[in-house]
């Protein structure tokens, strides 16, 4: 039996406040139903988030670090999402 007690959501999302900034590892892009490219990071080492991709700048690599903004926290769905910026 699976205890849902250990799954990192559930250990980590506390760690993180909506406005918090995070350093980030690029781990992945997918395009969503609108056909906007998200970008999928793995915060501080703990838990994923989705990004959209930046309106300017380079556009991030796999593996690469950049901060993160997290800009809502949606409980329910076990989601963050955020927003690249610049420091």
């Amino acid at each position: 039996m699976l205890c849902l007690c250990r799954l990192p959501y559930n250990i980590y999302f506390d760690d993180f406040t909506e406005g918090g900034k995070y350093m980030a590892t690029i781990t992945g892009f997918s395009y969503n139903k609108k056909g906007d490219l998200n970008v999928f990071v793995n915060l501080a080492g703990k838990l994923d988030a989705i990004c959209k991709a930046p309106a300017f700048g380079a556009m991030p690599e796999i593996g690469e670090n950049r901060i993160v903004m997290v800009t809502e926290m949606d409980a329910e769905r076990k989601r963050l999402f955020g927003v690249f910026i610049a420091e």
